[in-house]
């Protein structure tokens, strides 16, 4: 379910956007040659759209359940030729929700704050599940551990993730394990790079009024990728596990 012309969610925000998180098309990206991939992890992810998302206009922020929504909005890779995702599993697990705000004028940079059921961090941290369902709301990982943000470019969005500062190396191993174990391991590996950048493309592959881009062919060739039959591993930055045979996992609420 995507965001369509004449919705109040900004422009640059409509239509389905792709998740090229391992940066397999980098010829999308060749008018602009200081760019490139930077890091090794990656999600088996892949589209991500704002049609259902709870955009304000006021606020500028739209609020986007990673772990799916009524019609749809955020797609992941079967890895298991049987409609299994670890990965969706995960974001899952804890409510895993994104906060999609913009802070410039022209649209064109977003803050990315991510947010967990409190009760599952608390619980890592202590051992026991201290906050009853009926009080469990959210808790935000505080950007001074991780920092997610999207800039708009010529060619689409560079999604830029911040781990430290430098601090972070100060903080009680108990707490940083706490988050480790709540955040989905995909996001939770970028820990160990403290004062690293990580950089991945997001491309428009349709646009509000319904129309593939020019972007849309490279994600097909990669969503159509199947993983080697004879490779039994797991997921990583160069095994990417895509059982799907031409189709994908679509993450709604029941």
């Amino acid at each position: 379910m995507y965001a369509k012309v004449g919705s109040s969610v900004p422009t640059v925000m409509q239509g389905i956007f792709w998740m090229d998180q391992r940066g397999v098309a980098p010829a999308l990206t060749s008018a602009d040659p200081g760019y490139t991939q930077v890091g090794g992890t990656a999600a088996d992810e892949l589209l991500v759209s704002f049609g259902e998302a709870e955009y304000n206009p006021e606020t500028r922020c739209s609020v986007v359940p990673v772990f799916g929504g009524k019609g749809g909005h955020w797609t992941f890779m079967d890895q298991t030729g049987n409609a299994g995702s670890d990965v969706h599993a995960g974001a899952l697990s804890v409510l895993l929700t994104g906060h999609f705000c913009f802070t410039s004028t022209d649209f064109a940079e977003v803050d990315v704050g991510l947010r967990v059921k409190a009760g599952d961090f608390f619980e890592e941290l202590t051992g026991s599940d201290l906050l009853p369902d009926i009080i469990d709301g959210y808790i935000a990982v505080p950007p001074s551990i991780m920092h997610l943000t999207m800039v708009k470019t010529t060619w689409g969005w560079d999604r830029v993730t911040t781990i430290g500062p430098a601090s972070l190396r100060q903080l009680p191993a108990k707490v940083l394990s706490a988050w480790a174990n709540v955040l989905p391991k995909e996001v939770a590996a970028m820990l160990g790079g403290v004062t690293t950048t990580y950089h991945y493309p997001v491309f428009q592959i349709v646009d509000g009024s319904g129309r593939r881009t020019k972007n849309y062919q490279a994600y097909l060739d990669w969503a159509n990728m199947q993983t080697d039959a004879l490779y039994d591993g797991p997921s990583d930055f160069a095994h990417a596990l895509n059982r799907g045979q031409g189709t994908q996992l679509v993450a709604r609420l029941a």
